[in-house]
Order: C-alpha cells, then sequence, then structure tokens
C-alpha cells in the first residue's frame, strides 16, 4: 500500500513524484527535488515527471520489459540538454518488484529510505550516487532484499530539514521515532504537525506499507 503526502510550498515546487504500477508484480516509483527554489527547479522537477510517465507509457504501451538501467540512460539524455552549468538534481528512483519481494534502486544524493521491521528495527537504504548534473552519466544501481520490512518511507530534504518550533532543531530528530511509532500515513503526519509549526521547504514524502509480508 502506497501513500504520498505532498505539501509545496509556493505554486511552483521543486519536488515531484511519479507512481506507476509497470505491470501486476512491478511498481516504479520517483521522488524528484530541484536543486534550489523558484521557476528553474519548478521546471526541473516537472520536466523529470514528464520525461519518466512518457517513458513508462512508451514502455508499457509496447508490451516491453522495463529496463531499470536504461530508462535512467533515457533519463539523463533528456533532461541534461536542459540543465544549467551549475543546476542538479536529487532524485529517488526505485521499483519495487512484489513478486521476488525486492527493491531496486538508483538514490542520487536525496536522504536515505527509511525502512522497519519488527525482528531487524531500523535500517537505512542510503544515496549510491551523485546528483543528475550537465556532465557525466554514470549511476549505479543496487538491490536490497525486503524481507521482513514491514513499511518503508521515502522523502526529500524538505521534511528532515525543517525547523522545529523556535529552537535550533530540525524535524530529523523526532523523524525516526515518529516513523516507528506511527501505522499509517495519517498518525504520521499528525505527528509531524505537532512539531513543524511553519514549514520552510517542500515537504514531500511516500509512506509504504509491505503487503506482500
Amino acid at each position: 500500500m502506497c501513500n504520498v503526502h505532498y505539501e509545496p510550498l509556493d505554486i511552483l515546487s521543486g519536488d515531484s513524484y511519479v507512481i506507476r504500477n509497470i505491470n501486476s508484480d512491478e511498481t516504479f516509483i520517483c521522488l524528484v527535488d530541484g536543486m534550489g527554489k523558484g521557476i528553474s527547479a519548478s521546471l526541473s522537477a516537472m520536466l523529470s515527471s514528464s520525461s519518466i510517465n512518457y517513458y513508462v507509457d512508451h514502455i508499457c504501451k509496447k508490451d516491453k520489459p522495463f529496463d531499470f538501467e536504461h530508462f535512467l540512460g533515457y533519463i539523463f539524455d533528456f533532461l541534461q540538454p536542459t540543465l544549467l552549468e551549475d543546476e542538479a538534481i536529487s532524485a529517488h528512483f526505485i521499483l519495487l518488484d512484489k513478486e521476488n519481494n525486492r527493491l531496486d534502486y538508483a538514490i542520487f544524493s536525496m536522504p536515505p529510505i527509511i525502512c522497519y521491521s519488527k525482528l531487524n528495527g531500523l535500517s537505512k537504504i542510503k544515496s549510491n550516487n551523485i546528483p543528475f548534473s550537465k556532465y557525466g552519466k554514470s549511476f549505479k544501481v543496487d538491490s536490497v532484499s525486503l524481507d521482513g520490512v514491514e513499511k518503508f518511507l521515502v522523502h526529500s530534504d524538505g521534511l528532515n530539514e525543517n525547523g522545529v518550533g523556535e529552537g535550533e532543531n530540525t524535524y530529523s530528530s523526532y523523524l525516526q521515532n515518529d516513523f516507528v511509532q506511527s501505522d499509517s500515513i495519517e498518525s504520521f503526519q499528525s505527528m509531524i504537525d505537532e512539531k513543524i509549526t511553519e514549514a520552510e521547504d517542500d515537504i514531500t514524502y511516500i509512506y509504504l506499507k509491505n503487503t506482500t509480508l
């Protein structure tokens, strides 16, 4: 079960997300965070989502298998010419394989995916790539088993870096514990609202429960 909280700071949001069922066994998830704020970040985020949706639609229409690495190469080719010299894009790219209970991922300088199981507790899937930029095309795809994982959280840095109250703390001090204690996106968001009184950036997160267990 996949739920999304999307809270843009302004009309022009630097965050965007895509969740697409490739077939009955595979779900593709993407969360993009354009560098900076305003028009540039918003355009980068929108272009990313548009190119991703086009690729998925093209593959699904032709009934071809989804090749994760080929997809990432396509995204690089599409986005690099649109980026400015000093511009970069951070992103989570995830392929959830429900048949094999496996997660394939390429994380480009985004906060770690937070996983939780009663047996093993909390674990993190950390970034394995530098941000997208105008130059360079190397990337790495890794896989991790979801055996025993009951839920996991994918989020942009607007959540963990947001200030809390009038002190110098950020929500990162509370994020992991609140996620462990929550049993739904509604209860998790309630805990967030108790601590974050004013958003300072776009806040986007995807709350997933592993229904294959």
